[in-house]
């Protein structure tokens, strides 16, 4: 099948322009002695610009197919490095923020991490949800009302990442519930 496109896609050009000069000849072929026939003439000069306009067409789109997979190839590779970085920044922002003990932000960038690698890395899914829990073992503070109910929200949102994993389910009821009995220091 290739082969049969790859020949049409070379040689279409060349098909065309043997049978317009054949609808040429046959439109000046006649029995009678040669005489000028505008009508035959203007004939087969459009069946020629027809023939050369279907050809180009037919060479742009298997170009444009060529050009779109090259354009798909370079934006996968574009996202694949992005989305390495995007996960290298929520890591470096996860350490961060455990170092500073702001609880809501290592929950957010611990989710922001997880999510980035649902299908990527089981290990560090469950590594990164083992070590929330391990950070808020001595209990979560929260500075607003509000953080308590998103950081439910995205540990909720975690579940269908984890559902084939018994043991990723657990860590997300443990985190559900120490979230439950955080402390809120501001009621805003």
């Amino acid at each position: 099948m290739n082969k049969i496109l790859n020949f049409l896609k070379i040689n279409s050009w060349w098909i065309s322009l043997t049978l317009s000069i054949g609808a040429i000849c046959f439109s000046y072929l006649r029995a009678t002695p040669f005489e000028m026939d505008w009508a035959g003439f203007v004939l087969g000069v459009l069946a020629l610009l027809t023939s050369a306009l279907i050809s180009w067409q037919i060479f742009a789109l298997f170009d444009f197919k060529k050009e779109k997979e090259e354009s798909l190839k370079s934006m996968l590779s574009i996202a694949n490095s992005i989305s390495a970085d995007r996960i290298l920044l929520a890591d470096s922002l996860f350490n961060y923020f455990m170092t500073k003990k702001e609880d809501y932000e290592v929950i957010k960038y611990g989710y922001d991490l997880i999510s980035l690698t649902q299908n990527q890395n089981e290990f560090l899914k469950l590594t990164t949800l083992m070590t929330i829990i391990q950070y808020s073992s001595n209990g979560i503070r929260f500075k607003y009302n509000y953080q308590l109910d998103e950081a439910l929200g995205l540990i909720a949102s975690l579940k269908p990442m984890f559902l084939g994993s018994k043991e990723g389910i657990e860590y997300l009821q443990i985190m559900t519930k120490r979230i439950r009995q955080a402390k809120i220091d501001s009621q805003l």
